[in-house]
């Protein structure tokens, strides 16, 4: 009997075909059920880390503000008692601390008495009057404070630090000090964070410190952001996992960003990294699978 090798090969084809199929689909279904979580766990370990290192950044700004903010409140403390040594104390507290642009002591009327300005003269028809400020209004119930932020004539972000003149339970007068916050970024490079950029946003959403001076002068409005709107809005922490906080920089880059409250004046941090750095770890997770199921 003659037998038809054409029809062995196909017979052979016809059965095992469709078990192969199943196998190979079998294990890239292993592959998918097992190449899922371990995505998301990159993905969740590339977020604490982020969330660790924005931490840190913003326990070392709020201590540096905290510092200045000490600074004046223990000038402010000197004047109350000897009143006499008031150029002194202010021309110290300029030396003591580089960020400090100019410091002022106010009447309880509002009005500058004296300001010393750490790069010009100041003139008496210079001294301002500072009745309808904020911070004024709240140094003068016992209350040391940061003001909002303004910009000088030179593009660069300050803001003013109050301090009550306070003696035997009498205001006498506010002590201010203008500290200009590009002071802060040798604050973030002392950290050596270098995986990616820090932005700190005011309560109005202005970028206010960057170590990138470009994008400073810029004065970007980030409010409409996502991730910066849940934190200064919302006060609430962004882990950037959320689809929503997907970024993109101008030249198209896909951008992971994380971000905390900083808890001075509703200022926000964050900390934002192209998303194939901040989260690598995919490729490798996917390359795998992908061997693993040619493989077998």
């Amino acid at each position: 009997m003659k037998i038809n090798k054409d029809w062995i090969v196909s017979s052979l084809l016809l059965f095992w075909a469709p078990r192969l199929f199943l196998v190979v689909v079998g294990l890239a279904t292993l592959n998918l059920i097992w190449l899922y979580p371990a995505v998301l766990n990159v993905q969740n370990a590339a977020s604490i880390l982020a969330l660790e290192t924005t931490d840190r950044l913003r326990l070392a700004i709020t201590s540096y503000l905290e510092i200045a903010l000490s600074e004046v409140n223990k000038a402010s403390h000197e004047i109350a008692v000897e009143p006499e040594r008031r150029v002194i104390v202010l021309n110290r507290l300029l030396r003591g601390n580089s960020g400090f642009r100019e410091t002022a002591l106010v009447g309880a009327d509002g009005r500058e008495t004296l300001r010393i300005d750490r790069f010009r003269l100041v003139h008496e028809g210079d001294l301002r009057d500072h009745s309808d400020a904020a911070y004024f209004r709240e140094s003068l119930i016992a209350t040391a404070n940061f003001g909002d932020v303004f910009v000088t004539p030179e593009g660069e972000p300050h803001v003013i630090l109050a301090s009550p003149v306070s003696h035997l339970g009498s205001i006498n007068g506010v002590l201010l000090a203008h500290l200009n916050l590009r002071s802060v970024v040798p604050v973030i490079k002392d950290l050596r964070v270098e995986q990616g950029v820090v932005k700190v946003v005011d309560r109005e959403g202005f970028l206010i410190v960057t170590p990138d001076i470009t994008e400073l002068l810029k004065r970007p409005n980030l409010l409409e952001r996502p991730p910066v709107r849940k934190v200064i809005v919302d006060g609430i922490t962004v882990n950037g996992l959320a689809r929503e906080d997907l970024l993109y920089n101008e030249e198209g880059q896909a951008l992971f960003t994380v971000g905390l409250p900083l808890l001075v004046n509703g200022w926000g941090i964050f900390f934002e990294q192209p998303r194939t750095q901040a989260f690598a770890g995919e490729r490798i997770v996917i390359t795998l699978a992908i061997v693993t199921s040619l493989l077998g």
